[in-house]
This record gives C-alpha cells, sequence and structure tokens, in this order.
C-alpha cells in the first residue's frame, strides 16, 4: 500500500515537473499528473485515508485550475 502511495505521488510531481519545465507549453503533461493524482487518491481511498485523499483533492484542485487557465 505505501509503495503505491509513494509511487502514484512520483508520477504525480514527475509529470507536474515536465509541464514547468516546458513553460507551461507542455499541457498533456499537466493533464497526466492530474491522471496520476485521481489514481493516487482511488488507491488512498481503498484504506479510507481522508487525510490522504484531501491532500489528492487539493493537488487536483489547484492542478485543474491551472489547466482552466491555460485552455
Amino acid at each position: 500500500f505505501s509503495r503505491k502511495i509513494m509511487i502514484y505521488e512520483t508520477q504525480a510531481k514527475a509529470w507536474y515537473g515536465i509541464h514547468v519545465k516546458s513553460e507551461g507549453d507542455d499541457v498533456d503533461a499537466l493533464r497526466a499528473s492530474i491522471r496520476a493524482w485521481n489514481t493516487y487518491k482511488r488507491h488512498v481511498g481503498t484504506k479510507s485515508r481522508l487525510d490522504l485523499v484531501k491532500r489528492a483533492d487539493g493537488q487536483i484542485k489547484k492542478l485543474e485550475a491551472n489547466l482552466r487557465r491555460l485552455e
């Protein structure tokens, strides 16, 4: 369980890093980061880790706001 949490979080952060490095041009990387956070959220939800679900929700909300500004 913990290892998957770490993997999903690392993937989400890596995709976001690619987006930032592209100076906002790589919108697909931003979408991939959102998908990775959603995967993280589904995974932590299976163990009722509400603290981690809340963390994922915050990240998703922030990234979706960025996406709306770019589209």
